[in-house]
């Protein structure tokens, strides 16, 4: 990415994939109907499928202060 890009890369939306987990509830985090989610996504395949519609995108990792776990997200 060029320095302009980065600068904007905290304007972008932000996925995290329990978002799209079918497996969670609305309760843990699910924002779709599970008929559109998918099992247990990941960073990386929500990555692809943003290469394959040509949408830019970046995976970001850190920890989740208040329940420390890991957190990814694509941004």
């Amino acid at each position: 990415m060029m320095d302009g890009e980065i600068a904007n890369i905290k304007k972008w939306i932000v996925i995290y994939p329990v978002y799209i987990n079918s497996k969670k509830t609305i309760v843990e985090g699910r924002r779709i109907s599970t008929s559109k989610a998918c099992e247990n996504p990941t960073c990386v395949e929500i990555g692809d499928c943003c290469s394959y519609l040509k949408i830019p995108f970046a995976i970001e990792v850190g920890l989740n202060e208040h329940l420390f776990y890991l957190l990814f997200r694509v941004l």
